[in-house]
């Protein structure tokens, strides 16, 4: 099951190369199902990761409620684990206001 969420994520990565708008949406789609699985495994970083990367592609499509959204999730889960992530995450959120 790591290793579906990991090729999600994967896939998601890429798929901005492709076309913006079309290809965010794309990105959108497999990184929910990512996050769901790193959910179900209980694996809290890569579900940051995931949602760090959910933000930045809901940013791309021009949805700034949804990367606030998703960046704040991220955020929490990275204070909550001490991770330096968070820094980025933390700036990402500053840049929308």
């Amino acid at each position: 099951m790591a290793y579906g969420a990991l090729t999600l994520g994967a896939a998601a990565l890429t798929a901005p190369f492709l076309g913006r708008i079309r290809a965010a949406r794309e990105a959108i789609a497999c990184f929910q199902q990512a996050i769901e699985l790193y959910r179900e495994l209980s694996d809290r970083f890569h579900e940051a990761d995931t949602l760090t990367h959910l933000g930045d592609a809901h940013h791309s499509a021009k949805d700034l409620d949804a990367a606030r959204l998703a960046w704040q999730q991220a955020l929490t889960i990275l204070d909550e684990l001490d991770h330096p992530d968070a820094e980025r995450v933390r700036a990402n959120l500053h840049r929308l206001v």
